[in-house]
């Protein structure tokens, strides 16, 4: 059965529409997330789950994001529909977004607003001239270039929105609404909330837990192995056959920069983060809230299963 959308995004990034166009089969699985949020992570755990040979695949070659505008439609499809083993599809929209097929699994991965912004900002920077031309063939217009200081990125970060109905993460989309119309989601047996920080702090409970979600079998050794072949160590080693086709001016390397979290600390003014309180308290309740910073570390609302605590 399929829910859907109840609302369409368009612009540079996203062709929304493309969902409900799209064939999706019972044992797919979507990784979804807000942009900087740990996506390529949980793609390549995914991915070593479903094949076990511990082979660093290229992420764009096999799990693409299927409503980024940037890569035509008939590319994308050329991609999946000849997959004959489980399919793993990136979105980075918003639940009321997206169609949502109450058969295949999804993954939603979130981390803490903050530590979002600090990373965008280190990716936005680094991206290159291609990113800042028009689109082929696109109605929208191209994505400005950064602002001069992190400090002028946040305050219009934080106070500008993209899309009707938002009022924050320009030029891109909002977190914050993307966030909680997931959180309203967590009731459903085919979703699974999986967090950054706790990626982090104990990577192989959390395969552990992607595993069970998703039917998989997988010897503890196996966790191990896949643990760490997907460590930012590992990754950042292997970025050109992951990331071969990167637009960062860094290279594929670039696009793992730290992987840490609390960078903001120190870097935002005082006024700045009293602006996030407030923001974060208007646009998330306070349990989404305290999960999007702390991961089960805070008041985990999320159903428990697999191991959840």
């Amino acid at each position: 059965m399929k829910i859907e959308a109840t609302k369409t995004y368009k612009s540079i990034f996203f062709e929304s529409p493309r969902w409900r166009e799209f064939e999706m089969r019972p044992d797919d699985i979507v990784v979804a997330t807000p942009y900087k949020a740990g996506t390529t992570w949980t793609q390549n755990i995914v991915l070593h789950l479903i094949h076990q040979d511990l082979v660093q695949r290229d992420i764009w070659a096999i799990s693409p994001w299927l409503e980024m505008a940037f890569d035509p439609w008939d590319k994308v499809k050329e991609t999946l529909d000849p997959q004959t083993h489980r399919r793993v599809i990136k979105s980075h929209l918003a639940f009321d977004g997206l169609h949502f097929d109450t058969e295949a699994k999804y993954i939603f991965v979130c981390r803490d607003p903050r530590d979002i912004f600090m990373s965008m900002w280190t990716f936005y920077t680094n991206f290159g001239e291609e990113m800042f031309a028009k689109p082929e063939g696109s109605d929208h217009p191209p994505l400005p270039r950064p602002p001069e200081t992190i400090q002028d990125f946040w305050d219009i970060w934080i106070a500008r929105g993209q899309f009707e109905g938002e009022t924050d993460g320009y030029p891109f989309w909002s977190v914050f609404h993307q966030i909680a119309t997931w959180w309203n989601e967590r009731h459903r047996d085919n979703v699974l909330f999986v967090h950054y920080a706790n990626l982090l702090s104990d990577s192989q409970a959390e395969i552990a837990r992607i595993a069970e979600f998703l039917g998989i079998e997988v010897s503890d050794d196996m966790i191990d192995k896949i643990a760490e072949i997907t460590s930012f160590k590992s990754m950042k080693k292997n970025a050109d056959k992951i990331e071969p086709k990167s637009n960062l001016k860094g290279g594929a390397a670039a696009f793992f920069h730290k992987g840490t979290n609390g960078r903001w600390d120190g870097v935002l003014r005082p006024d700045q983060l009293a602006q996030y309180d407030r923001v974060a308290d208007q646009k998330l309740e306070p349990a989404c809230r305290t999960w999007a910073e702390t991961g089960r570390g805070g008041d985990f609302s999320v159903p428990q299963r697999a191991g959840l605590d």
